[in-house]
């Protein structure tokens, strides 16, 4: 799959395959990060768009729910108690009316929500035997809700719409809406993904808004993992209780915010702990290597501590925060690989491994990476390590993989922007970029 990007965040133009190992190279602040978290974002909302929906006409339905319910709290408040004791209010608490209306989100006839909408009604005029103060302004608000809940059970949505709410909401969870070019924030900004000739989505962005969506098809990946750094394991507790910016529905509360991708990834790889620490795994040849390299069995998810830990051995246990940086890097590979969430339509993001690397372990991980690709995961990253990207070229020429193999160059432009384009087949346009400040220094 390509994906085409004009005039998204510093990025002026990019053209970048996703079909085996693609690395992009280039200096800071040039996009390459962008880039991931595009492909990111993109794959997590079109491939959740209808889980979204369901999320959110639940929500919706809830909340009106809950609307319902005060309304008549507030209206039988005043009746006599005798009154009270024979009406039957609690049905509709929000959680009962939910409920009732569960069955109705999965598209059954209309008969209960009419059957509810006449039992409600029947409540409010037993409520008026007695009591008539405000009973018509508070029939009218229901009656108003009661019409809203209607259209969100039995209105078929449109799907283009959907779909550009749920891009929004994870554009937003991973760029905070910043997406349109600073340097000209009147730019149109456009995304496209292809299949060879194939485009199946082309997206608009103005004022970091999506306002243009062109449909065709399903994207092929249904899932993406995306490393920004190994150091999340030790912040485990934090995030866990974090929400992401795509929980609309804990927008209030305290709880702290944290992009979608790093949320995810915590997730994910706490799932390991559902692989038996020293069983056999799909990947147990991928799990050996990075256990000798780091020197120990590595790292797994302990309930009974509720946090990662690094086993040296099967006795001497480690907390994230006194392993090394390097050691977390190896483990955030082996804990997803345990967790068995990478695929051939599952997606690996790496951005920047080589921060947290020696030379030696960036050859290392190297290694690993291209073995990922060579079992058909495809593989992402970004990095401004000559060792690393070396290592990938050499490693992957050598390999199976060699065709499937791209190379990006990410520059600055003279509008203080960047364009990325392919350099497969002309490696040392990255290494002259990345040696220049050394040459300089000599």
């Amino acid at each position: 799959m390509q994906l085409k990007i004009e005039n998204l965040g510093m990025i002026e133009r990019a053209e970048v395959s996703l079909d085996g190992l693609t690395v992009i190279a280039g200096d800071n602040d040039t996009g390459k990060s962008t880039v991931g978290r595009l492909w990111f974002a993109l794959i997590k909302a079109l491939s959740r768009y209808e889980q979204d929906l369901e999320e959110n006409r639940e929500i919706k339905i809830r909340k009106i729910a809950e609307m319902i319910y005060f309304l008549l709290r507030k209206e039988l408040s005043n009746l006599p108690y005798i009154h009270i004791r024979h009406l039957t209010v609690d049905e509709f608490y929000p959680r009962t009316l939910i409920n009732s209306l569960q069955a109705d989100l999965f598209g059954t006839t209309e008969k209960k929500f009419n059957d509810i909408k006449q039992k409600l009604l029947s409540l409010l005029a037993s409520a008026n035997i007695e009591h008539s103060s405000n009973s018509d302004k508070t029939k009218t608000e229901i009656l108003h809700h009661l019409d809203k809940l209607e259209t969100i059970l039995f209105q078929e949505e449109n799907k283009e719409e959907i779909i550009k709410r749920a891009l929004q909401k994870t554009f937003f969870s991973e760029f905070y809406s910043e997406i349109t070019p600073k340097r000209n924030l009147s730019l149109l900004s456009r995304v496209s993904v292809f299949e060879g000739e194939h485009e199946i989505v082309e997206i608009g962005i103005q004022s970091n808004k999506v306002n243009a969506l062109r449909f065709t098809d399903d994207l092929f990946f249904e899932d993406a993992t995306f490393i920004e750094s190994p150091i999340y394991l030790q912040f485990y507790r934090l995030i866990n209780y974090a929400d992401t910016l795509l929980d609309t529905d804990n927008m209030g509360t305290s709880r702290p915010k944290v992009a979608l991708h790093i949320k995810d990834l915590i997730n994910k790889i706490e799932n390991a702990q559902y692989s038996p620490l020293f069983d056999l795994t799909e990947f147990q040849g991928l799990e050996q290597q990075i256990s000798e390299v780091v020197n120990g069995i590595g790292f797994n998810f302990s309930s009974d501590e509720r946090d990662f830990l690094f086993y040296k051995t099967e006795e001497i246990t480690y907390r994230p925060i006194n392993a090394a940086s390097g050691v977390k890097a190896f483990g955030t590979l082996q804990l997803l690989l345990k967790a068995n969430v990478l695929g051939k339509r599952r997606p690996l993001i790496i951005d920047e491994p080589e921060t947290h690397l020696h030379p030696t372990w960036q050859v290392e991980y190297a290694k690993i990476i291209i073995k990922l690709v060579e079992q058909g995961i495809p593989v992402l990253l970004t990095s401004h390590s000559p060792y690393l990207i070396q290592a990938l070229k050499v490693l992957s020429e050598n390999s199976e993989i060699r065709s499937q193999t791209h190379f990006y160059l990410a520059e600055q432009t003279e509008n203080d922007g960047s364009l990325i384009s392919e350099v497969t087949d002309e490696l040392n346009q990255i290494f002259a970029k990345l040696s220049k400040p050394l040459r300089e220094l000599v």
